[in-house]
């Protein structure tokens, strides 16, 4: 799991990129394979690695 807080902003055409240690970390772990998501309460976003977000979607659907 990763754990951080990274600020990053938007381009013009609404893409944001993950920053490359970041990305790095999430190509080892899974592949590539991300699910992002919207904070429920703060004004962000959520990066999770395909195999932990499958584990936790039952927990939360």
């Amino acid at each position: 799991m990763l754990l951080g807080s990274h600020s990053i902003n938007m381009d013009s055409k609404g893409r944001i990129a993950i920053p490359t240690r970041v990305r790095e970390q999430l190509n080892e772990m899974c592949g590539g394979r991300i699910v992002v998501t919207a904070h429920p309460r703060e004004f962000c976003v959520i990066i999770y690695p395909q195999p932990y977000w499958d584990e936790i979607l039952p927990k939360i659907i």
